[in-house]
């Protein structure tokens, strides 16, 4: 008798498992990425409609009107950095975003840091 070669159930199973993890990974690390692109999509919102003369409480308000418009929650207004420097006003909005993989045992960091814009 000729003897069938094909996958086992074993294989079946671990390429299921395999699948099941990166389909938890996506689940999991999806929506902070997408927000971290809405960030910064606010603030290239804010960076059109402020100009240079604008207070930093003024710039301010116009981030937090951004992020509430874009139900970002990832970081809050308050935790922008806004200064003023040679090129203009500066907006930094570098954060990190923490996220539970399994119940209390593992744990993905995903960092923004490039989120920047200058207001000449």
């Amino acid at each position: 008798l000729r003897r069938q070669a094909g996958i086992s159930m074993i294989g079946i199973l671990v390429i299921l498992a395999m699948f099941s993890f990166l389909l938890l990974l996506l689940l999991r690390l999806l929506p902070p990425c997408l927000e971290g692109r809405s960030v910064q999509a606010a603030l290239n919102s804010v960076e059109e409609s402020v100009d240079a003369s604008m207070s930093l409480g003024e710039i301010r308000r116009k981030i937090d009107a951004a992020f509430t418009t874009n139900r970002i929650e990832g970081i809050m207004a308050r935790d922008v950095k806004i200064f003023r420097s040679k090129e203009g006003i500066e907006i930094d909005a570098s954060y990190e975003h923490r996220t539970e993989l399994f119940e209390g045992q593992l744990d993905a960091v995903l960092i923004f840091d490039d989120i920047k814009v200058v207001i000449k």
